[in-house]
Order: structure tokens, then C-alpha cells, then sequence
């Protein structure tokens, strides 16, 4: 598949412009590694990056065992 340039640039407006909670998780990880602004405010944070600070930025409360996955 080739490399699109514009393919990240437009995957990050169309999630950043979102008015409703949009978040990238990774499943391997356990955790999200992108949420937009709206997932942030309406979580509670001042921004991103203090949810990304937060040890517990999965949203799973315990966390899925494997086998749950």
C-alpha cells in the first residue's frame, strides 16, 4: 500500500474537529494513545496530555484480562 502524506494530516482534523468523544486506543498497550478535545473536556481533564499523564487513562476499571480481549 503506498504512503499517503495527507492521510495522517486528515485523520487528525477529522478526529480533532469531532464534537463528540473520539479516542485511538491501542489494544496490545491497554490504553488510549490519542483522545481528541471533546474526550478530554468531557472526561474531566485540562488537557491531553494530563489524561495521558493519568495512570489510569484505559477508561477500564479493573483492566480486561486476556481473556476478556
Amino acid at each position: 500500500m503506498p504512503f499517503d502524506p495527507f492521510a495522517r494530516a486528515l485523520t487528525d482534523i477529522l478526529i480533532n474537529q469531532a464534537p463528540e468523544f473520539v479516542g485511538v486506543f491501542d489494544g496490545t498497550l491497554g490504553w488510549f494513545t490519542q483522545v481528541n478535545p471533546a474526550g478530554v473536556r468531557l472526561l474531566g481533564y485540562p488537557s491531553e496530555e494530563a489524561f495521558m499523564a493519568d495512570p489510569d487513562h484505559s477508561l477500564r476499571s479493573p483492566p480486561w484480562t486476556p481473556e476478556q480481549w
